[in-house]
Formats: structure tokens, C-alpha cells, sequence
């Protein structure tokens, strides 16, 4: 009832029917004519204080507070698309066979160890640990576990100190931008490359040089000397969107040319545990004994996305400028998460499980390698690098990117356009298709690849 009554005098006042100045009846008073309990008056007129419709005046009750609603009115409304024009959550189309690279299959996460860790983190004797927030450098238990993880599966030594927790791969960007200074550090990246690293830098007003990643390693380097940038991005372990590995001649004088011209080295180490004919390639972080490395992880390929877990480690040259741009700040990512992954990782559960996923994942592979093979011949030719969740298919039939997606789609199957991993998205060959299959089944790919081929070659014989 209070809300009534102040909704009631606020609209008075809002439409002019109070004018500033005006004296609201007295609290005995309106409670009598309404026959409600004064403090029901009384809750009603404080809200209309405390969000200055009217003040209270010792010895003069309250009065309407002159409210600068005119002026509003006089004011032309701010500009806004018509309902039609303004852009809609996207609802995702239903295929039955979708080649997604990024999503995981349903049974890929430990769900029941997941459960049993987290239901240790929310226990009684932990709950201290959950009246508190971690720090901004991220719970120190887990840092430590990441840090001996890494010295295991990839050649890297830092100290839990160097380690950031953050929540995905374009925070732990945006965090490192904020280390350098826009209008006098440029950046170079593989061109083409991670799409929403180069949106990352473009709108935190960076100057971006591409590296040519699909032109071979000496026009690569020759690329990283021209482009004068303190910050270069690459994935070296499995090179994105085409998948190789940078030999160590390459990483080699990578390293050297940020020593010599003192820039800094972005390593994206986004899918390295997954490799299929090999063991998994040390990263460019184990060479580096100058400082030079500014090396990216995430657990979004190996556990889950939805967890949006990824890490920074940095150089121990820029950890003081860390704590001076980022003094005040508080960890975007859930303790209690942070705490459930420690434990996972901390009691070996970690390896066994990217065991389980590298055989799972290498079975898939093998399958879409052979149905690609078997399905097209030399129609098509595939970048794949024996690694990762995805493949590259330069499709030799005339087609451009948007005819063949749409001629898989007819067949009810969804596979994807790669233009936006260029810089200039002029520069994307016009034939080049992504098939991911970290979220397709078996089911999804002995199904998917033959209509694949009857959608861009109809006349091929079965």
C-alpha cells in the first residue's frame, strides 16, 4: 500500500500536479483520510525523500522539491533505430549436421568429478574461502597448480606470481593492452589469424600490421621486420586458421628480434595439448630466457567454455607496471570455479582427462581425415595440420565461401566462412571452408561429409 501512495504523489508531482513548493498533507492527516496506519504514510513519504521528489523541513513537514522535468520535456529524445532495425540476439539455425568449431560434445566435460570437487569447494570447512574475494591476480592455489601443470605438459617456468587469472582469451588481451600505450606501441599479428584478437587491438585504438601466415616462414619474418610493432601476436603450436607448426628456426629468430628491438611476443597457446601423430610441440615460452614472451592459455578447449577460465603470463619486466595500471582491480573469475579447478588439476585429474579427450578427439579426426579423403579425392585440398579441433577445405569447384555454405546448407549441413580471419577480408581465397569438429560427433561426420559432397560436387558419381 506504502507503494501506492508513492507512486500516486511522485506521478503528481511529475505531471504538475504539485507544483515545487507545495506542502504534502501531514502524516496524521492523509493516514486518517485513508484510515491506513501512519507508518505506512511515513514509509512512503521517506521514499519520496530519499529519491528527492520532496524534502522534509523541521517544523513544516514536506514540501515538493523543484524537479527540472521541464527542461526535459524540451529536450528532443534520443535518437534510436525504429524496433525493425535494431539488431536481435541471433537465433542460431537447427542443422542436423553442424561442423561448429568452439562448442565441445555433451559427454567431453567430467561432469560427476566436477560435482564432487565443487560440492569439496562449498563445504563447511571451506567457507571462509567464499566470504572473501580473490585476489586480482586470481586464487594463488590454483596459479601454483597452473604453474606446475604447464612446467609438466609445456616447457614453461614462471612463478604463480607472473600468472592472471581472467575470464577468456579476449579479457586476458584487453588486460595486456592496458600495459602499453596505443598512440606509440603498434602491433602485429598472423594475417590471417584469430578474428577477435585483431577486433581486440583495432578497437583499443592499436596500429595493426599483418604477418603473412600462409605465404611460408621467410615472408613471415620478413614481415615481423617491417612492421616496427611492440606487440606480436602469433599462434606458433598450431598456427590459426591453417594449422602449421612454427619450425624452430622461425621461433628462434622471433625471440631474437624482440630482444633486439624490444617488443614483446604474444603467444596464443589455444590448442596445444591436441596433437594426433606426435606429442605435443614445447611452446615458444620454453625458448625464451630474455623476458620476451607474453604467453596466452585458456581451459576453454581442454574442459569447457562455459567455465571462461584463461590465464596471462607475463613477463617479470611488465609486472610492475601490472600492479600500477591495474592497483584496485578485483578478479573477474569465480573463486568458487578458480577453487574446483585447483583441486581437478591438484589431484592428477587434469592429465587423465586431456588423455581421454586427445584419443577421442584423435578418433574423430582420423574419421573426418578419411571420409574427406575417400568423399573427395583431390576436389578439395586440406589444410590440417594433424592438430586441433579443426580443419581448412579449399573447395576446387568454381564455388565462392558464400555459395558453398549455402549449398551445404541445403543439404542440412552447416560448415563456415573463414573471411574474417583476414585483416582485409578482400584477401580470403574465395574457396576456403572451416569444418570444425570438436562438437561433432561420429555420427555428425560419416553423415555430414557425403552430403558435403553431393552439395559441391552433384555430378560426382557415388
Amino acid at each position: 500500500m506504502y507503494r501506492q501512495i508513492y507512486q500516486c504523489i511522485r506521478d503528481g508531482i511529475a505531471c504538475g500536479v504539485l507544483d515545487p513548493g507545495d506542502k504534502l498533507p501531514s502524516i496524521r492527516k492523509l493516514a486518517a483520510q485513508l484510515g491506513i496506519a501512519r507508518n505506512t504514510i511515513d514509509n512512503a513519504y521517506k521514499q519520496l525523500c530519499v529519491e528527492g521528489y520532496v524534502r522534509s523541513r523541521q517544523g513544516s513537514g514536506y514540501i515538493v522539491c523543484d524537479i527540472a522535468l521541464d527542461e526535459l520535456k524540451d529536450i528532443a529524445s534520443c535518437s534510436t533505430a525504429p524496433d525493425d532495425e535494431v539488431p536481435l540476439d541471433s537465433v542460431k539455425e537447427q542443422y542436423s549436421y553442424d561442423f561448429l568449431y568452439g562448442n565441445l560434445c555433451n559427454d567431453v566435460f567430467p561432469i560427476d568429478i566436477w560435482r564432487r570437487l565443487t560440492a569439496d569447494v562449498l563445504s563447511q570447512g571451506n567457507a571462509r574461502g567464499l566470504a572473501t574475494y580473490s585476489t586480482k591476480r586470481g586464487n594463488r592455489g590454483l596459479r601454483l597448480q597452473i604453474a606446475s601443470y604447464l612446467a609438466r605438459t609445456r616447457g614453461v617456468t614462471c612463478r604463480p606470481e607472473q600468472i592472471i587469472m581472467t575470464s577468456g582469451t579476449q579479457q586476458s588481451i584487453a588486460l595486456v593492452l592496458g600495459l602499453f600505450d596505443p598512440a606509440r606501441d603498434r602491433v602485429a599479428m598472423d594475417d590471417p589469424g584469430y578474428y577477435a584478437a585483431h577486433a581486440m587491438f583495432r578497437n583499443a585504438g592499436f596500429t595493426l600490421e599483418g604477418l603473412r601466415s600462409d605465404a611460408g616462414p621467410g615472408l613471415f619474418m620478413e614481415d615481423v621486420e617491417k612492421s616496427h610493432a611492440r606487440l606480436i601476436y602469433t599462434t606458433p603450436s598450431h598456427q590459426f586458421p591453417f594449422g602449421w607448426c612454427m619450425d624452430q628456426n622461425t621461433r628462434a629468430q622471433l625471440l631474437a628480434h624482440a630482444v633486439q628491438n624490444d617488443a614483446f611476443i604474444f603467444e596464443d597457446d589455444y590448442d596445444s595439448s591436441y596433437r594426433y601423430n606426435s606429442h605435443p610441440v614445447p611452446s615458444l615460452h620454453s625458448m625464451d630466457q630474455w623476458g620476451r614472451v607474453i604467453y596466452l592459455g585458456t581451459f576453454s578447449k581442454i574442459l569447457s567454455p562455459a567455465l571462461r577460465m584463461s590465464f596471462v603470463i607475463l613477463p617479470p619486466s611488465l609486472l610492475q607496471r601490472y600492479e600500477q595500471n591495474y592497483r584496485g582491480t578485483r578478479s573477474t573469475v569465480c573463486s568458487i570455479e578458480q577453487a574446483t579447478l585447483q583441486r581437478f588439476i591438484e589431484q592428477g585429474f587434469m592429465e587423465k582427462h586431456v588423455r581421454r579427450t586427445t584419443l577421442a578427439y584423435r578418433k574423430r579426426y582420423l574419421l573426418l581425415m578419411d571420409l574427406l579423403r575417400q568423399e573427395f579425392d583431390d576436389r578439395v585440398k586440406i589444410h590440417e595440420g594433424e592438430a586441433g579441433l579443426f580443419v581448412l577445405l579449399a573447395v576446387n569447384n568454381g564455388l565462392d565461401q558464400e555459395d558453398l555454405v549455402t549449398s551445404a546448407g541445403r543439404k542440412d549441413v552447416r560448415v563456415y566462412h573463414t573471411r574474417r580471419f583476414w585483416l582485409n577480408p578482400a584477401d580470403a581465397p574465395d574457396n576456403l571452408i572451416l569444418l570444425g569438429f570438436s562438437a561433432a560427433d561420429e555420427q555428425t561426420i560419416q553423415n555430414g561429409i557425403p552430403l558435403l559432397r553431393r552439395a559441391w560436387f552433384p555430378h560426382a558419381s557415388d
